[in-house]
Formats: C-alpha cells, structure tokens, sequence
C-alpha cells in the first residue's frame, strides 16, 4: 500500500513522459482504491445486518455509499460487536467521509493539474461566482489517501473475516492498522466575500455646541 522504491522510478519515468503524467497514474490509483473501498462497505453492512449473502445483495445492492455508511452507523447501535470493532469502524467510516469530499471534486468538478498538484473547482457548476469551491491537493497527499483506502479495505475484511489475520504477515497486519496518512482537505470559497472581524462601526461627528 506505501509507495516504495518501484513506484517512484515509475513515477520518474513517467515524468520524463510527460511532466503532468506521475499526477495522473496516482488519479487512477485513488480511483481504484476508492471503488474497492466502497464495495468493501457491501460485505461489512451484510455483516453487521446478519443476513447471509444472497438476502444482503437483495437489500443493500447497488447502495450509495453515503446511504451504506449511514445504515453502517444505525446498526453499530443495535449489532452485538466488540468495543473495539466499534470505536475501527466509526474510524472508518470518519476517514472514507473525509476522503470521499476529494474523490467527489475530482470526479464531478472541473480539474486542472499541473506537476504535482491538483485543483478541482466548481467554477462552471456553481450557482454563483461567490459560491464557487475549490479543491487543492498534491500527489504526495493523493498517495497517502490510497493508502488510507486500502487500509479501510481490508480493516473491514478483517473485521467480517478476523480468521483471515493468518494469512497476513505481521508487516501487512502493522500496515493495515497504522495511523491515517491522508491529509483532509475541505472546500475554499475564494470569491466569497470575507466579514471584517471586530470592525467598528464610525459614527457621525458631532460638533460642540457652544
């Protein structure tokens, strides 16, 4: 899930390419990422519903991921499970909020990139010039949040599947359980008129009667 020796001479040598094409491999891995991420929300709701497969594809199938995260948050309060399968998945569900505010900009705004950073905007879309948002980040940030999907990934494969733990090294489980990388970022409003703090109002001179 790092990026490791491989990936930054891959990244070099896409960038003797085009300088701009680094920004778009990592583009395309956070895609991927976010969507396996997402699919992996299926198998935690039908674990948590305690349906058996067939019954949770009738229900939850094709489920935004805003709505399976909600119903993830109603059925922690009425789901026997551990307190700290309680406290990993609320964290769960904190970063792929957070993460999702960035894959929705780039996806559905106008994006623009340059040599490693990125901005999407709403500059086309908004319903006013003070309404437009934007979006800043840079490939190192963009990295970080693939990490942070695969690590939800298969947290929650973990927490359906806990025997599947065998199976890892003990390097992939110290990953997987690591701290969050990704760096949130939240939507500036550039054109939108700032309020003059702690401004005093003057009042009309009066002038001295004699």
């Amino acid at each position: 899930l790092i990026m490791s020796e491989g990936d930054n001479k891959t990244l070099a040598a896409l960038r003797a390419i085009d300088s701009t094409a680094p920004l778009y491999y990592e583009i395309g891995r956070f895609i991927i990422w976010f969507a396996t991420a997402e699919n992996f929300f299926h198998l935690l709701l039908g674990f948590l519903a305690g349906l058996e497969e067939s019954r949770a594809r009738a229900i939850f199938g094709g489920m935004g991921l805003s709505d399976m995260m909600g119903n993830v948050q109603r059925l922690l309060r009425i789901t026997v499970i551990s307190d700290k399968n309680i406290h990993n998945i609320k964290s769960i569900i904190d970063r792929m909020q957070s993460i999702a505010i960035l894959r929705d900009a780039i996806v559905h705004k106008h994006t623009e990139l340059f040599t490693e950073t990125l901005s999407a905007s709403s500059m086309f879309s908004a319903k006013t010039r003070e309404s437009i948002q934007v979006i800043n980040t840079d490939i190192k940030n963009l990295n970080a949040a693939s990490e942070d999907l695969g690590k939800i990934a298969m947290r929650i494969h973990l927490i359906v599947n806990p025997s599947y733990a065998s199976h890892l090294s003990n390097e992939t489980l110290k990953t997987t359980y690591s701290p969050w990388r990704y760096k949130s970022v939240q939507p500036d409003m550039p054109l939108k008129p700032r309020a003059i703090k702690n401004q005093k109002r003057s009042l009309p001179h009066r002038s001295s009667r004699r």
